[in-house]
């Protein structure tokens, strides 16, 4: 029977002229839409690398319908969202046999998208390029292409892409050029500790202290790695000073001043660091603080701050402090404190929306 539908199939298209045939071809695509996928993908299965290539253009115009409307109105609906990731899923299988003129077409196009930046694919676009690259030149290109668009974001694609294929000199370049947040000068601190340059990296950490914005958090953090390996306690206090004049990180400056000095055995300081950081914690389980402060201290200096420390934890920690209490066998005080007045079960941040009932 099949050889039968064979024989009918040439008979009908025997003698007939490439016009006719490309006719009948657009009438088939026309009626069902899905033809030429289907071809591809049967062309793709006879592993015919042109078809593949086709296929995989073919697939990433879909998909890019679905991206250029989105960036056009800055989303679209959940199932069409599904459609482009599954599109996109679709083509990445098909990446290991693509040629990098098809990887660098499809490429383009993705990028197009990604500079629009309204769309919500602009991860899976950069994934996906990232995807699309092997040999170093096709990673060069696509860094490039990224250093093209200008901005801070893009800067980033690009440095990270240079940093993966070992152009560090490129990558050192854009990283000073794009020195603003804090943590933009500790990544640079890093790399240079990492090469074996701690001078450039104890430069490049100071002067972020000064003129790095937001967090300077690991900045302080790195510094007090350094200086607390060399015993070097000058440049320790001079961190604890610039913390306390900018008011920033003293909780984790005093904290690690007093595992610094209670390692060097200098009580006297390490008593002083410990009580600074109390002073200095969010109002949440100082009661485990206060336990920490009670084992450390000697008993004499223990009797001195005790009545001080529960007054500032009753204030900062009121379930702390209940804890407390019911430890030092002081239950009457817990009833009291609990009865004076209606407990708040609901209030999101209140110190009474706590369940006390137990």
């Amino acid at each position: 029977m099949e050889d039968e539908k064979k024989v009918t199939i040439e008979s009908i298209l025997e003698g007939k002229s490439e016009d006719w045939l490309r006719q009948l071809l657009i009438d088939i695509s026309n009626r069902f839409p899905n033809s030429y996928d289907f071809i591809l993908r049967w062309q793709q299965r006879e592993s015919r690398i042109d078809a593949i290539g086709e296929l995989a253009l073919e697939i990433w115009e879909k998909a890019e319908v679905i991206i250029d409307q989105f960036n056009e109105y800055g989303g679209g609906p959940d199932d069409e969202e599904e459609e482009a990731y599954d599109y996109m899923s679709d083509m990445c299988e098909l990446i290991p046999k693509l040629s990098w003129d098809v990887r660098q077409e499809i490429i383009d196009g993705m990028l197009v998208q990604y500079h629009y930046g309204n769309s919500g694919f602009d991860d899976i676009l950069t994934e996906t390029c990232f995807e699309m690259c092997d040999a170093k030149e096709e990673w060069l290109y696509l860094a490039d292409s990224f250093l093209s668009f200008g901005g801070r974001w893009d800067k980033g694609r690009a440095m990270e892409i240079y940093r993966r294929i070992g152009e560090n000199d490129k990558w050192v370049q854009i990283r000073t050029d794009l020195l603003e947040y804090g943590n933009d000068y500790l990544e640079l601190a890093q790399y240079y500790e990492e090469q074996g340059d701690m001078e450039n990296a104890l430069s490049t950490a100071h002067k972020g202290l000064h003129k790095g914005n937001g967090t300077l958090r690991g900045l302080i953090a790195f510094l007090f790695d350094h200086y607390e390996q060399k015993n070097n306690t000058t440049q320790l206090e001079k961190l604890k000073q610039f913390s306390e004049d900018k008011g920033v990180e003293l909780e984790m400056v005093y904290g690690r001043l007093y595992v610094y000095f209670k390692t060097n055995n200098d009580y006297v300081n390490a008593k002083a660091y410990l009580l600074k950081q109390f002073d200095n914690l969010g109002g949440h389980e100082l009661h485990k603080h206060y336990a920490a402060i009670k084992d450390y201290l000697k008993q004499d200096d223990w009797n001195s701050v005790e009545a001080t420390l529960l007054a500032s934890i009753k204030e900062r920690d009121l379930t702390g402090y209940l804890h407390i209490c019911l430890e030092k066998g002081l239950k009457q005080e817990v009833c009291d404190i609990i009865t004076s007045k209606p407990v708040q079960r609901y209030a999101r941040y209140s110190l009474w929306s706590g369940n006390y009932d137990s």
